[in-house]
């Protein structure tokens, strides 16, 4: 015997126990494995540029339509989904977007309508109408200041967004849509230390709430300082705040920030 060797605790036992179940009764037909969302790409198109953008580079005005979102909803029909995503590009860039959410409340009731946008489009008339319409929305924001905000996400206007954002609090105020609505907060070493004023700008707005997340390592600004990003909870244990390791004074900053501003 390995003295080395884990030893299995009751709970391991029991966990392999319950995963040895669900197999068998996979493999019998008497339990059927389905994934409790559905993420759908709608759309490839997007108006900015953003550093360190998985999907720099795929930037052209292909979107897909009504009857093949419907398709696709129609072959998942006999499964009833959590939520649906359509976060992928910018979606409200899409023409039949507010037909598009119309088609997965149809289909799928229940589901909560999930969408991440850049907050540059002005929500009046039909792009009002896909507002008051989405059960969460989460708006990318990734600093407290215009030269940081557009520095990183180029094409983006720090003016218009904020002008947009004070549009959705008002129409959310007014329909009770977005139910939930944030800010997303792309942390690098750029704008670590911004984040406490981000905080401070969603307060002002009546943004509820704040979600911050490391850069993935994909772009050569990104890659040549790495950030070293590390993740923490804060008090209220309603948004993750993330920090760069040269900077904890940032991070317990933020954290406090969030926790007083929620």
């Amino acid at each position: 015997m390995n003295a080395h060797a884990p030893v299995a605790t009751d709970l391991d036992i029991a966990y392999r126990q319950h995963l040895d179940a669900v197999r068998a009764d996979s493999l019998s037909g008497r339990r059927l494995l389905a994934p409790d969302g559905l993420w759908l790409a709608i759309t490839k198109n997007c108006n900015f540029k953003c550093i360190g953008c998985y999907r720099e580079g795929m930037f052209r005005k292909t979107y897909v339509s009504v009857p093949d979102v419907c398709k696709m909803l129609a072959e998942s029909s006999g499964h009833a989904y959590d939520y649906i995503s359509l976060t992928t590009g910018e979606a409200f860039l899409h023409p039949e977007f507010c037909d598009i959410i119309e088609a997965c409340r149809a289909a799928h009731p229940g589901a909560v309508i999930d969408v991440i946008s850049n907050g540059s489009i002005p929500p009046k008339g039909r792009f009002r109408k896909a507002v008051s319409m989405i059960d969460k929305l989460g708006l990318s924001i990734d600093g407290a200041v215009a030269e940081t905000f557009e520095s990183i996400r180029r094409g983006g206007s720090f003016v218009r967004f904020f002008e947009n954002a004070r549009e959705i609090c008002a129409i959310r105020a007014e329909t009770g849509f977005p139910k939930d609505l944030g800010f997303s907060f792309t942390a690098i070493t750029r704008n670590i230390a911004e984040l406490p004023d981000v905080v401070r700008i969603a307060a002002d707005l009546g943004v509820p709430m704040i979600y911050a997340q490391p850069m993935e390592m994909n772009h050569p600004e990104i890659i040549a300082a790495p950030a070293n990003f590390t993740s923490h909870t804060c008090p209220s244990k309603r948004c993750i705040a993330s920090r760069t390791r040269p900077a904890p004074l940032a991070r317990r900053w933020a954290c406090a920030s969030i926790w007083q501003a929620i």
